[in-house]
């Protein structure tokens, strides 16, 4: 993946790509442009150096009393990272933060996510990392407790989506 534009999807489900107006974010070695419509419950990226960071407001997900579950999700979509000059992307990586509250008879809670790069020069192409969160959010004592977990991807991660021979350079 080392390329110098990649067009990245962080999220929890799909969505389209929206045409408004586009902000660009400038970084120490990268740029990121991105469309604010297409940002879902991610709220407004920030690129501190070269950590773009995303920070969700009124992102819930709640069972209550065993009548059913309610899921959300979200996606941001359409992001755009913009190497500088001599710079180029060896690999991309995730991490992901919140935290879950669970009391009476709860089993567990889940957590799932991913993120998807495309290569601007091939873009059919698409590499995936899932969130890996390392162990079972089942703590049923009804205090918050924090969970996290990562992905990456770089340039031993499979191609999802295989090449056609004429997208090769």
């Amino acid at each position: 993946m080392t390329r110098q534009l990649l067009t990245i999807l962080v999220g929890l489900a799909g969505a389209a790509w929206a045409h408004a107006s586009t902000v660009t974010l400038v970084g120490t070695d990268f740029n990121v442009v991105y469309d604010p419509s297409t940002l879902g419950l991610f709220g407004t990226p920030q690129l501190l150096g070269d950590y773009l960071v995303f920070t969700p407001n009124s992102f819930d997900a709640q069972s209550l009393n065993g009548g059913g579950t309610d899921i959300t999700s979200s996606a941001a979509t359409g992001i755009q990272l913009v190497a500088h000059p001599g710079y180029e992307f060896g690999s991309l990586s995730m991490d992901a933060v919140g935290d879950y509250l669970m009391q009476g008879a709860g089993t567990s809670v889940g957590v799932s996510g991913s993120l998807t790069a495309s290569d601007a020069a091939r873009p059919v192409t698409l590499t995936t990392s899932n969130i890996v969160v390392p162990s079972p959010l089942n703590i049923a004592n009804g205090v918050v407790q924090n969970w996290s977990g990562s992905g990456a991807i770089n340039d031993a991660t499979p191609t999802v989506t295989p090449e056609r021979a004429s997208d090769r350079p």
